[in-house]
């Protein structure tokens, strides 16, 4: 390097704009350079390109996880980019592996009842312990919300198993990459836990949760103290009722919250522009959704990206498969509807969908850092 003339500042800038698929092929011509690209320091450094995941439901194909970039989303309202994400593990292949949360493209996945940290990108995987909760199967009337996280201070990735009962206290466990074990921690302090998956920003998982009939409270879960708080939530007008929806997201660095007023058929978003300060709160739009066909009254959105041009793009879902799909907001009008995978034998209806950066985090090394 230093042969050529080249500073190595220079360098390093000409690196962090590569894909990971470049930066991989690079590693292999020699130590040094293998050093340069695996370097800590470069590795939390380094963005990728942005890209949006499916986790799709079909009962007839090997792999129903597919990605595609973001760019081609917003530039062509295409989803004809998406590939499908080869998944490396587990022993049935016809098995679904199920993304249970994201941090970073690292991916917690269950399959084949064993659970794995995975980045596709990086082509590389770990098998982590099962967690201590006994799994679904062998408790039917639980279900389980997952969170996986970067502790900064620690410098360790974390997954939180939280395992929500009726009538029962919900039982939580942390499990860390460093450590690669499952420890118990203090219950989550709420019974109706609302969120799928924690949220994770600043440090924190969020989980958005109903105390009463029509009162709910934004939950956080710190995971360097590994201690419970709680997020002021915006005075939003009208308020919820029962059959209502409110749920949490994180999209372009800021926390999010998203309503959903089956009675009236409008979606609302608001915006903490400031992490942690009450007064940041602000309400992004007000849509009325009477137009869209097939929506129904139950559904819930989560807001995925935010461009720099002022379009979002929104992911809604809802118990008719025809009513569910991504959307593109812009100048209170609804731009985009797509469902992606729908061009003839690639038609899939999705589970789940969300933005992530590629990134060079690899579940295997980060213990040798």
């Amino acid at each position: 390097m230093e042969s050529c003339g080249i500073p190595a500042e220079m360098v390093e800038k000409i690196l962090l704009n590569l894909p990971v698929k470049s930066l991989l092929r690079f590693s292999s011509v020699s130590k040094s350079w293998f050093s340069r690209v695996f370097d800590s320091s470069f590795i939390k450094k380094y963005h990728g390109r942005e890209i949006i995941v499916f986790n799709s439901i079909s009962s007839d194909h090997v792999n129903d996880v597919s990605s595609c970039p973001l760019s081609s989303i917003l530039s062509d309202n295409s989803f004809e980019d998406a590939t499908d994400v080869v998944c490396p593990f587990g022993q049935q292949p016809t098995s679904q592996p199920w993304i249970k949360a994201f941090c970073d493209q690292l991916w917690c996945v269950e399959k084949d009842n064993s659970f794995f940290l995975w980045n596709p990108s990086m082509r590389a995987y770990r098998n982590i312990p099962n967690p201590k909760i006994p799994p679904r199967t062998q408790t039917p009337n639980s279900e389980f919300v997952y969170g996986l996280g970067y502790d900064s201070i620690c410098d360790d990735y974390k997954i939180l198993k939280i395992r929500r009962c009726c009538g029962m206290s919900n039982e939580a466990e942390l499990y860390s990459l460093r450590s690669d074990s499952w420890s118990t921690i203090q219950s989550f302090p709420q019974n109706s836990i609302f969120s799928s998956f924690g949220s994770f920003l600043n440090g924190a998982l969020h989980y958005i949760v109903r105390r009463s009939r029509t009162v709910h409270v934004l939950i956080s879960f710190d995971l360097s103290a590994e201690k419970y708080g709680e997020v002021a939530l915006p005075e939003y007008s009208p308020t919820l009722d029962f059959f209502d929806r409110v749920e949490v997201a994180v999209s372009s660095g800021k926390l999010c919250l998203c309503l959903s007023y089956g009675s009236t058929n409008c979606l609302a978003l608001w915006v903490m522009e400031d992490y942690g300060v009450f007064e940041s709160w602000t309400n992004k739009f007000h849509i009325d959704c009477n137009s869209f066909p097939n929506l129904g009254i139950n559904y819930t959105w989560r807001p995925l990206y935010f461009s720099e041009n002022g379009k979002i793009l929104i992911d809604v879902s809802t118990l008719v498969e025809e009513g569910s799909g991504i959307f593109m907001y812009e100048d209170g009008k609804t731009l985009l509807r797509k469902k992606h995978g729908c061009n003839g034998s690639r038609c899939r209806p999705i589970s789940d969908v969300f933005v992530c950066v590629e990134s060079l985090v690899s579940p295997a090394r980060l213990q040798k850092y």
